[in-house]
């Protein structure tokens, strides 16, 4: 195994793909504490391996293994060797998958994959496949579009699984449904405890307990993950890094800086030169690939 002594991430925004996320990243110490993504995280593990938290246990990916997290599943990241890992990953949002979806006819428009680690070499090469056509500049929008679409196909044909029965009541799922559009609608707020409890009218410790039971984190550090994802989105159009921070409803652009780059690997200010400069192979289409 190559010894990896220095670390690196560059994200790419694929234009093509309506701008679907593509991350090339090489860590040693770095830690990614509890935190989710807006869409899923499909990735491949080149070298090293990767310890994470899913689904209320610890999994170790190594070499060659693919990496599944549900949208909005909340999971950690971190070495699980001395020598660290590197990796390439995709985030689709569920809209990426709704052409593919649509066509298996999945009832919830988009897929569920039950395990987090996934020992499949085949899907692993169309995936890097994937990653190359989506990286190079030769390639054309017909090319990048057919690819994703072959690999996302055969990917939920591979591990699609039904989705488990959820963990709460049908009322406790409105409240906690209620409450993560609130704090989503009030991003840049400093929302408190009694303002969900009102909201939803359930005792402040309930709703805690209850939330976290459901989504894996309190209301607060829940918040924080919408803000964060809220940043990335304006980050990619380009507004400043303070003004960013403002509109998020962090205090500052360090308090910003802080939680981004343990979120996401790099500072805001790298990530947004990466997304702005990310090359236009062919004007993008206007509507999702079919």
């Amino acid at each position: 195994m190559t010894h990896l002594t220095s670390e690196s991430a560059r994200y790419h925004h694929v234009k093509q793909l309506n701008n679907l996320e593509l991350l090339d990243a090489r860590f040693r110490r770095q830690t990614f504490g509890k935190h989710v993504h807006e869409g899923f995280c499909i990735g491949v593990i080149e070298d090293g391996a990767q310890a994470f938290f899913r689904s209320g246990e610890i999994h170790v990916a190594g070499t060659n293994r693919i990496i599944l997290v549900n949208a909005d599943q909340v999971h950690t990241g971190y070495s699980a060797t001395d020598h660290g890992w590197s990796y390439r990953a995709i985030y689709p949002t569920p809209e990426h998958f709704e052409s593919v979806t649509n066509e298996y006819g999945l009832n919830t428009g988009t897929p569920y994959f039950d395990a987090s680690v996934v020992h499949d070499p085949l899907m692993a090469n169309q995936l890097r496949h994937l990653f190359n056509v989506m990286a190079s500049t030769d390639s054309s929008t017909l090319e990048i579009q057919t690819c994703y679409l072959q690999v996302i196909s055969h990917l939920i044909q591979r591990h699609n699984r039904s989705r488990a029965m959820p963990l709460t009541t049908g009322s406790e799922h409105w409240a906690i449904e209620t409450v993560k559009e609130f704090l989503t609608a009030n991003v840049d707020q400093n929302v408190s405890l009694d303002q969900l409890s009102d909201l939803v009218n359930l005792n402040p410790h309930y709703l805690v307990r209850t939330f976290q039971k459901t989504t894996g984190m309190p209301p607060h550090a829940y918040h924080v993950q919408i803000r964060l994802q809220q940043a990335k989105a304006l980050l990619s159009h380009g507004m400043k890094l303070h003004d960013v921070a403002l509109e998020t409803g962090f205090s500052d652009q360090s308090h910003l800086s802080r939680h981004f780059k343990k979120a996401v690997g790099v500072t805001p200010g790298v990530f947004q030169r990466q997304v702005n400069a990310s090359p236009v192979i062919n004007p993008p289409l206007n509507s999702h690939p079919h």
